[in-house]
C-alpha cells in the first residue's frame, strides 16, 4: 500500500512539473547596473525656456550656477542602466531624452520581466516595481517586514552584489480594453525610497497588451549615430517617449556631501541656508508618461 501511495504521489509531483513547464511564462530579460557619475541639469549652459544663458538669467542662475557656496547644475548622482549581456561590458543605446532615468522595462500580459542588478556604486541599493506581481523575495523593499535570510537578500544589494529580481504581469496588472495598449508604470531603489529617487535611482516600467512589444529587449542602434536609437520596442507606434515632471531634491541625495566636497570653499557652506536649500531643488521635466 505505501508503495502504491508512494508511486501515485511520484507520477503526481511529474505531472504538475510536467504542467508548470508547459504553462511556463516567456521572460524578458534585462541585465542592469546601477553606476555612479556626474549628472549636468542644464548641460548647453543656457535657460532653454527662453534662450538666455544661465550666468545671465537671474532666476535660472540661482539654481544652476556655480560658486563657492552653490553646487549649480553638476551633480553626483546614482542611475540605473542597460548593458548588452551578462558581462556588463557594454551599455545599451539608449536616447538622449531619458535624462537620468533607468532603461525603460517592457513586457505583456503574461510575460515575465527579469532583472538582473549589478550594483557598481558604493552603497546598497534595490529595484522595486510598481504594476506588476512580484513574490516576497522580488520585492527589492527595505522595511521591517519579519522576514529574514533568503527573504531579505532583495532588500539589500550591497556594492558589488548582484541579484536577480522576477516580476510577473499578470492579466489583473494589465491594461484593460479601456486602456491604452500600455501602462505605464515606475520602478526604483526601495533601500531608503526618498533619498534613493532623489540619487537618481528611478525608471519607467510598461506593461502592455498581447502583441504590441517586438521580441527584442534592447534598442536599436544607428551605426553613424553611436549611443542613438532608431527604432521603436513596439508594434504600435513609432516611438514613445517618457519624461517625468518633477522638483528633484538634491539635498536629500546621498551624495550631497559629496559634490559639497567639489566646491572651491566648502567649509563656508551653510546647509540650512534657505538660499542654498533652494539652489538644490532641481526643477525638470522627467515625467513618465507615453
Amino acid at each position: 500500500m505505501s508503495r502504491t501511495l508512494w508511486l501515485f504521489a511520484s507520477c503526481l509531483l511529474f505531472l504538475l512539473t510536467v504542467g508548470a513547464e508547459g504553462k511556463r511564462s516567456r521572460e524578458r530579460v534585462y541585465y542592469v547596473g546601477i553606476i555612479e557619475d556626474s549628472w549636468d541639469y542644464a548641460p548647453s549652459g543656457k535657460n532653454l525656456l527662453n534662450g538666455q544663458d544661465v550666468e545671465k538669467d537671474e532666476h535660472a542662475s540661482g539654481f544652476l550656477k556655480r560658486g563657492p557656496h552653490r553646487i549649480g547644475s553638476v551633480y553626483k548622482k546614482a542611475m540605473f542602466r542597460q548593458y548588452t549581456d551578462a558581462t556588463y561590458s557594454v551599455l545599451a543605446p539608449r536616447p538622449a531624452w531619458l535624462g537620468f532615468l533607468g532603461p525603460i522595462l517592457r513586457a505583456e500580459v503574461d510575460e515575465v520581466i527579469v532583472v538582473h542588478l549589478n550594483n557598481f556604486a558604493t552603497r546598497s541599493y534595490t529595484m522595486h516595481p510598481h504594476g506588476v506581481f512580484y513574490e516576497k523575495n522580488s520585492e527589492g523593499a527595505l522595511y521591517p517586514d519579519g522576514t529574514s535570510n533568503k527573504l531579505k537578500e532583495d532588500d539589500s544589494v550591497p556594492p558589488g552584489g548582484r541579484y536577480t529580481y522576477r516580476w510577473e504581469v499578470r492579466p489583473e496588472f494589465a491594461p484593460t480594453d479601456d486602456d491604452a495598449n500600455c501602462l505605464t508604470w515606475v520602478y526604483h531603489s526601495h533601500f531608503d525610497a526618498p533619498r534613493d529617487i532623489a540619487s537618481g535611482l528611478i525608471g519607467a516600467l510598461l506593461t502592455c497588451k498581447k502583441g504590441i512589444l517586438k521580441d527584442t529587449n534592447n534598442p536599436a542602434q544607428d551605426p553613424t549615430k553611436p549611443g542613438s536609437v532608431v527604432e521603436s520596442a513596439r508594434n504600435d507606434v513609432d516611438q514613445d517617449v517618457f519624461l517625468m515632471f518633477n522638483v528633484v531634491d538634491e539635498k536629500l541625495s546621498w551624495y550631497l556631501e559629496d559634490n559639497i566636497k567639489n566646491l572651491s570653499d566648502p567649509a563656508g557652506v551653510d546647509q540650512e541656508d534657505p538660499d542654498f536649500v533652494e539652489s538644490n531643488l532641481m526643477h525638470g521635466n522627467i515625467e513618465l508618461s507615453n
